[in-house]
């Protein structure tokens, strides 16, 4: 008799763990100006904060987003699959989905900024966490702009809707570094016969040299010419280049991907722990944008 209430409360336990990892929850979004906010709420506790927010945007109101949030099983293959050589933490396997609605006419130009914020997880040197996107069910990518301590909170760069999970990152991060160079170099190669050559010579050429200063172990002037980058496409954006996503049409924000991946680009977290990236800002020393000051005992960069 114990036997079988046993093997019961076995049965009862993996049934239980099994409907809780595959639980899918509405987010709802709260919407103003630019902006989308919703809070995370699934099963054991497991919670967060999201944020949308558009740089520029036309018809984002209530009907034109949506957002849903999964729990699901860290050991899942198919998942694992699309995220190669990756994991999930065990304290926040959350797959979450960010699209227009069905009859949305939302458009916007440049990028969109995906942010978390949960107490589910804590910024360690010794755990490094990533944020990933996926397209259309594709492989996931690195996607992450910045990480900060106090729990986690971590910030998503892209140009266009995506699924997005945290993941346990322990990647190398000189490999990490050179893999996003090949990413930006894939992005641009592939207009190649869209736009004009000579527009592509000179970004093409910018991309060499932050390459080139980084195997120099020239660290600033690497990532002085990565926003110089940065700077020419925004330049040609909406111009030259196209920079804009709407909802359900087959438009191409080839400016918002080109500036997502050299935002997302991770070549200063080589001098120390990836825990550490969130703190300092990856455009200059002492950045007239966010006004992000080097932590004590970084060094400061210098072209």
């Amino acid at each position: 008799m114990k036997t079988i209430r046993l093997s019961c409360l076995l049965v009862f336990i993996v049934c239980l763990g099994a409907a809780s990892a595959s639980a899918q929850v509405t987010v709802p979004l709260t919407i103003s100006g630019n902006q989308a906010t919703g809070e995370i709420e699934l099963p054991g506790g497991v919670a967060a904060d999201l944020t949308v927010i558009f740089e520029s945007t036309t018809g984002l109101d209530a009907t034109a987003l949506q957002a849903s949030a999964t729990l699901v099983d860290p050991l899942d293959s198919t998942l694992l699959a699309r995220l190669p050589g990756l994991g999930l933490p065990g304290t926040f396997p959350v797959l979450l989905r960010v699209e227009p609605t069905e009859t949305s006419t939302l458009s916007f130009r440049g990028t969109m900024t995906v942010s978390l914020y949960t107490y589910n997880l804590t910024l360690r040197s010794d755990q490094p966490l990533s944020m990933f996107c996926a397209h259309n069910g594709g492989d996931f990518e690195d996607v992450t702009k910045t990480e900060t301590m106090g729990s986690y909170r971590v910030d998503g760069s892209g140009g266009s809707m995506s699924e997005f999970v945290v993941v346990l990152d322990t990647r190398n991060i000189d490999a990490v570094i050179n893999q996003k160079f090949d990413a930006v170099g894939d992005l641009l190669q592939a207009q190649v016969g869209i736009l004009p050559s000579g527009l592509l010579n000179t970004l093409n050429f910018r991309l060499g040299l932050a390459r080139g200063f980084y195997l120099l172990g020239r660290i600033g002037a690497a990532i002085s010419q990565l926003n110089q980058l940065n700077d020419a496409i925004v330049a040609q954006s909406g111009l030259v280049i196209p920079d804009t996503y709407q909802a359900h049409t087959s438009l191409v924000n080839t400016a918002g991907t080109l500036r997502a991946s050299i935002d997302t680009h991770p070549l200063w977290p080589t001098y120390g722990a990836r825990a550490k990236r969130g703190s300092f800002c990856v455009r200059t020393s002492a950045c007239s944008i966010c006004s992000l000051k080097p932590i004590d005992g970084w060094p400061s960069f210098s072209p």
